[in-house]
């Protein structure tokens, strides 16, 4: 039986009756995504059980034709008629999972997607390790089911994929000490963050309406990675609150704002009208 999910909607009193009308529409639109989702999952795996149970039956009469030739070399066997449908390979599209999930690779045809191991670490340390820090107000329960619903949007979009490789592994280098380890830490942040930033691009080239809530969010994450990370020893130049202390705030301290990525955000922000009509945990941290 299929998971299932209730979302519940929660209007705050002081959205109006139209931004009511747009959150509701988002909820909608986000249940359809995650229910064709998992629609697509049960698909592919029902055709990749008929499909082994094919390969089996071929395999089988195969060693059944082997074992008769070896037998008797008086008889002959004629082999299968390269047309018979029963006989043609088929290749099984990838079913798609939750990025991280069981040992498939969802991304395994595509060169530029191929992880290597740190990054896949990188993405799991910033997720399970640097949210839960950062997240103490929220439950257990709740914070897993927003990272397992961030690693679903990577597995659907490119955009997403890449700005959440670059995201992890520029906070992982932040943190390491070990050149070997800030070498790979790097390639792969710059592979992503290019990746990332021209899908932002063309996109915005290409805009022909108000920008979507994935482009906005997307932008200001990447906006946020500017600084000199390779300074050794580095302190941040504005005071330190006692908070630091309990939360690791201070790993933040060494970026700086990307100017241009900045104005570009601030142009999306002014295509959809306000903060007000984008979504609270996207529009959250931007009024900061």
């Amino acid at each position: 039986m299929a998971r299932e999910f209730t979302i519940v909607l929660v209007p705050s009193p002081r959205q109006s009756a139209r931004e009511r009308e747009l959150q509701a529409s988002a909820v909608r639109s986000h249940a359809a995504r995650v229910s064709s989702a998992q629609a697509a999952v049960t698909k592919w795996s029902k055709r990749a059980a008929v499909l082994n149970t094919r390969a089996e039956h071929r395999a089988s009469v195969k060693q059944q034709l082997n074992a008769k030739a070896a037998a008797s070399t008086m008889h002959t066997t004629n082999p299968p008629d390269p047309d018979d449908e029963s006989i043609i390979p088929i290749t099984l599209p990838r079913p798609m999972m939750i990025l991280g999930q069981g040992t498939v690779d969802p991304f395994a045809n595509d060169g530029l997607q191929a992880l290597p191991p740190i990054a896949r670490d990188s993405l799991e340390y910033m997720m399970e390790t640097i949210w839960r820090k950062n997240s103490p107000g929220l439950s257990s329960a709740t914070l897993t089911n927003h990272i397992t619903h961030c690693k679903m949007l990577a597995v659907q979009s490119p955009l997403q994929f890449h700005t959440q490789i670059s995201s992890a592994v520029t906070l992982c280098y932040a943190l390491s000490k070990s050149p070997e380890v800030l070498e790979t830490l790097l390639a792969t942040r710059l592979k992503h963050q290019t990746a990332a930033l021209g899908i932002l691009r063309d996109s915005i080239a290409n805009l022909r309406g108000p920008p979507s809530d994935e482009l906005i969010d997307c932008l200001s994450r990447l906006a946020a990675q500017g600084g000199d990370l390779a300074k050794p020893g580095y302190t941040s130049r504005y005071p330190e609150s006692p908070i630091a202390d309990s939360f690791p705030i201070r790993l933040y301290g060494c970026f700086e704002p990307c100017i241009p990525h900045f104005q570009a955000l601030s142009f999306l922000i002014r295509q959809r009208g306000s903060l007000e009509v984008i979504p609270p945990a996207i529009s959250h941290h931007l009024s900061l």
